[in-house]
C-alpha cells in the first residue's frame, strides 16, 4: 500500500472519530408553550413533568414548542403532532374526564441521548349541586352556576321511568329563558346560582326530575337526576283546635328566595301548608 493511502486512511479515520465526537448529545426542550392553560410548574429544560388543569367545557388541548438544539428531534406521544423536527405544533382532542398523560420525547443530534418530557393534562369533572324546598303544591329548585357552557334542559317527570313528563324548561347560561312547558314556569337567576319554581303539582306526591348541561350543538356534557316530594296538606284546624301555618320562606315577585323578611317592597310569604301571601309594605 502506497504512502499517501495510509496517510488518507489515518486522515479519515481521525475526522470520523473527531465528527462523532463533536456531535451534540443536548437532548433537552427549549420550550414547551399551551395554546390555553398554564403549565404547572412553569417550563425549565430540566424540569421534566407538568400538569395543567383544565375545566370540564375544554375537550381539547394545543401547543408547541421546540428543542433546545437545532440538531435534536421531538416526537410527541399521545397528540396528534404537526410536526417531526426540532420544533413541533401538537393538538390533544377528546380529552377524558381525568388524567390525560402525553410524553414529549427528545432525541439528541448523538441519536444515543434521549430525554422525555411528560405532560399530564387534568380534565375537571362537572359537578352540578342543588338544593330543593318544597310546599305543598310547588317546588323551588337551585342549581349552582356553571360558568362555560350554552345551556340546560330540565325535564321534571310524574313517574320513576320518566315517561310521564309534565314540565319542560329551557334556558341558556345567563339564565334566560328559553322555553317553558307550560308557560307557568318560573326562573330567576343569581351570580351564583340558577333558581326556578315548578308549581301546579299534588301535595305529598314524588317527582324526579333530569337536568341536562348542554354545549352549542346541543350535545349533552352532563346531567343530573333525582327526585322531591312535595308536603302533605294541613288542615288548618283539627278537632277544634286553630292551626296557625309555619312559614317556608320569602320570595320576590320574580320567584327568587329571599334570605329573610324584607323591612318594605312587594314579596311572597309561602306558608307549610301550600297557600302564598302576597305582600305589599
Amino acid at each position: 500500500m502506497k504512502m499517501k493511502n495510509i496517510i488518507f486512511i489515518v486522515i479519515m479515520t481521525f475526522a470520523l472519530a473527531y465528527a462523532a465526537m463533536a456531535q451534540s448529545n443536548n437532548a433537552n426542550l427549549g420550550s414547551l408553550t399551551l395554546h390555553y392553560g398554564e403549565l404547572i410548574p412553569a417550563f425549565n429544560e430540566n424540569t421534566t413533568e407538568y400538569i395543567v388543569n383544565i375545566p370540564y367545557i375544554k375537550r381539547s388541548i394545543g401547543g408547541d414548542g421546540y428543542a433546545a438544539s437545532n440538531n435534536a428531534t421531538v416526537s410527541v406521544g399521545g397528540l396528534y403532532n404537526f410536526d417531526y423536527n426540532y420544533s413541533f405544533r401538537f393538538v390533544g382532542n377528546d380529552l377524558q374526564v381525568g388524567d390525560n398523560i402525553f410524553t414529549f420525547t427528545v432525541t439528541a443530534e448523538d441519536r444515543e441521548t434521549q430525554k422525555i418530557y411528560t405532560l399530564v393534562v387534568n380534565r375537571a369533572t362537572l359537578v352540578l349541586e342543588n338544593d330543593i324546598e318544597v310546599t305543598s303544591n310547588s317546588a323551588l329548585l337551585v342549581w349552582q352556576y356553571q360558568p362555560n357552557v350554552y345551556g340546560y334542559k330540565l325535564l321534571v317527570y310524574a313517574d320513576e321511568a320518566h315517561m310521564e313528563l309534565i314540565y319542560t324548561i329551557e334556558f341558556n347560561s345567563a339564565g334566560d329563558l328559553l322555553t317553558a312547558t307550560p308557560q307557568s314556569a318560573k326562573i330567576k337567576t343569581a351570580s351564583t346560582d340558577i333558581n326556578y319554581i315548578v308549581e301546579g303539582l299534588q301535595s305529598g306526591t314524588t317527582y324526579y326530575y333530569t337536568l341536562k348541561v348542554l354545549n352549542t350543538s346541543s350535545i349533552v356534557l352532563a346531567d343530573q337526576s333525582g327526585s322531591f316530594t312535595t308536603a302533605s296538606e294541613i288542615p288548618t284546624e283539627v278537632s277544634g283546635v286553630s292551626y296557625t301555618p309555619g312559614v317556608m320562606g320569602y320570595y320576590g315577585i320574580l320567584g327568587q328566595k329571599l334570605l329573610q323578611e324584607p323591612q318594605s317592597g312587594v314579596y311572597i310569604i309561602k306558608y307549610d301548608n301550600g297557600k302564598t301571601e302576597k305582600v305589599v309594605k
